[in-house]
């Protein structure tokens, strides 16, 4: 761990450094096993499990002998490793299996709260919502809207799809919308659904045509735009994920998100959005252009990735370094691996 002079802010090397994204303690590799220091090096936890996950709501999970448990931010083993899988936290609960084919959901003190009888689902979505289904036949099976309360908001025979507020499924040939209390958001059902991200609809039609339609949340249609071409791509606004359309031009490209869009040169543009800026592909290196289509750096990089406070972690010719929000090199360009991880202080 190099400070912005390139000097060592460690009195000792490890076989691998990553920084955890959401407490920004580092987890570090000692011996084959995984241990917890804070970002001055004091030691939060010794080198103990196979692996330590990111934390979310104080909890991480971590592996040793081959089952999965959870530890706090102090390092304290509040859940013990004795699962087969296990996913992180979101709204008080988290997805665990004992025989890895069924899984449940525990609390934060590890009671099961749901039983382990689900063969479909994932960790809690915005709204404290998950699709899980009981099925042993997932194509034919039933599929269910949860609240980590555990209610069911929403039952069909076929897949339930979406991550809130709006999901949609199909019934007798036509795609419905349903909010986030399970009724159908609107009464109109569509040939085609591809996608739902916030309150925007994407629909497809016979003729290759892409049509996103934008409502409010009193259920009234906002806007209608239809694309004769394009492509949907999962976007990152300043971290926050949403389905966007891209659409390409003669050396520009044209993106459209929740009723938004720009224009940027490119032939390619990668699906970080942070700060107002882009980075843009062309020729097969990478530039940073701001949502106005400025290419404020050229294309010069084989490699650019955001990080926080306005910094890039840039590489060329496998050389790899970091620039700050001027684009000047702060960090020059001689290692071989940089984590993608920094926490580097504003300047």
């Amino acid at each position: 761990m190099i400070d912005l002079t390139g000097k060592s802010v460690l009195d000792k090397t490890y076989e691998d450094l990553v920084r955890d994204a959401n407490t920004g303690n580092i987890k570090f590799v000692e011996k084959n096993l995984t241990g917890l220091m804070d970002n001055n090096g004091k030691i939060i936890l010794e080198a103990t499990y196979g692996s330590i996950g990111d934390f979310y709501e104080d909890r991480a999970v971590v592996k040793k002998d081959n089952k999965f448990g959870y530890i706090d931010e102090e390092g304290k083993l509040v859940v013990e490793c004795k699962y087969k899988y296990a996913l992180r936290y979101s709204h008080g609960l988290a997805q665990v299996s004992t025989d890895g084919v069924t899984f449940g959901y525990i609390n934060l003190d590890g009671e099961l709260v749901f039983p382990e009888i689900y063969t479909y689902g994932s960790v809690f979505n915005d709204y404290g919502q998950v699709i899980v289904s009981i099925s042993s036949d997932l194509q034919n099976g039933v599929y269910q809207l949860v609240d980590n309360e555990g209610t069911i908001l929403l039952e069909h025979s076929s897949r339930i799809y979406g991550k809130g507020p709006l999901y949609y499924l199909v019934d007798d040939g036509l795609y419905y919308l349903y909010d986030t209390t399970g009724q159908k958001f609107v009464e109109t059902g569509f040939d085609k659904v591809l996608s739902t991200d916030g309150y925007t609809v994407r629909i497809g039609g016979d003729d290759q045509s892409i049509t996103d339609i934008l409502y409010g949340e009193d259920k009234k249609e906002k806007a209608r735009v239809t694309y004769p071409n394009g492509r949907s791509i999962v976007l990152y606004i300043d971290g926050e994920e949403t389905v966007g359309l891209v659409v390409y031009g003669e050396n520009e490209i044209t993106v459209h998100y929740s009723g938004q869009h720009f224009t940027v040169p490119g032939e390619r543009i990668m699906p970080w959005i942070d700060n107002g800026k882009i980075v843009v592909i062309k020729d097969e290196l990478m530039g940073i252009s701001n949502l106005d289509g400025t290419l404020e750096l050229d294309y010069h990089y084989d490699f650019i990735y955001y990080q926080k406070d306005g910094f890039y972690l840039v590489s060329l010719d496998d050389s790899w370094g970091v620039i700050d929000e001027g684009y000047e090199v702060v960090i020059p360009l001689e290692y071989q691996r940089l984590n993608s991880q920094l926490n580097m202080p504003k300047i």
